[in-house]
């Protein structure tokens, strides 16, 4: 969020700001360009500070409707490619993996679990991999767009999807990997956070450069 953004939330009332993360929770879960995204809710900021002025709401300025409001300020937007999706799930994984390895590294250390440890290098079973790092990482991932794809809806029900997809998928992946993955794998701890952490800031700025690219092709068409 840019300074000028900041500063003109700051004058806008608890309850415009509610209706504006709202908004823009709702509008990321459409693919939306990244800094498309950042001119959205600079023109929405823009438009409930200068209602403040003249003493409206951002619900008298946009309606009830913020749904609808929404649809209709993204409907001639730039989306993300598919590339640009791959990205993001090799960043949500990747991070996922760079931050909970640490975490079952010392997990061994002081509580015997989930593998054993042999210096630098780690041993579980693969099982363990998919329900410590990556089914949660799914789970997580996808119920968090849940819960922002029903930012409108009525107070609990989008905190209530959420938390009911993400068990029940866990509970369902869970299983599935514990009945299909058995292999012992050894992973270098330190090799794979550099890996990892290499991995996510790639993608971050191959996708930042795509994004940045199809934006600036668009202002010059």
């Amino acid at each position: 969020m840019s300074r000028e953004i900041s500063n003109e939330l700051k004058k806008l009332t608890k309850a415009d700001k509610v209706i504006i993360n709202k908004m823009m929770s709702y509008l990321y879960t459409k693919s939306i360009n990244q800094f498309e995204l950042k001119n959205m809710q600079a023109e929405i900021v823009g438009m409930a500070a200068e209602g403040a002025l003249r003493g409206e709401s951002l619900e008298a300025i946009c309606g009830p409707d913020y749904k609808k409001f929404c649809d209709e300020l993204s409907a001639n937007c730039i989306h993300k490619r598919k590339l640009e999706l791959f990205l993001e799930v090799v960043m949500i994984l990747s991070l996922t993996f760079a931050l909970l390895l640490p975490i079952m590294y010392l997990m061994e250390l002081f509580l015997g679990y989930p593998g054993h440890v042999n210096g630098v290098l780690l041993s579980f079973e693969s099982a363990k991999l998919f329900g410590i790092v990556l089914v949660p990482a799914f789970c997580g991932g996808f119920g968090v767009l849940i819960y922002q794809r029903n930012s409108f809806a009525k107070k609990g029900k989008a905190f209530l999807l959420y938390s009911l997809f993400y068990f029940v998928a866990y509970f369902i992946l869970r299983v599935i990997s514990e009945m299909i993955f058995h292999e012992e794998i050894t992973i270098n701890v330190l090799i794979a956070a550099i890996v990892t952490v290499g991995l996510f800031l790639g993608s971050f700025l191959i996708k930042r450069a795509i994004a940045s690219a199809r934006m600036k092709a668009k202002q010059a068409g």
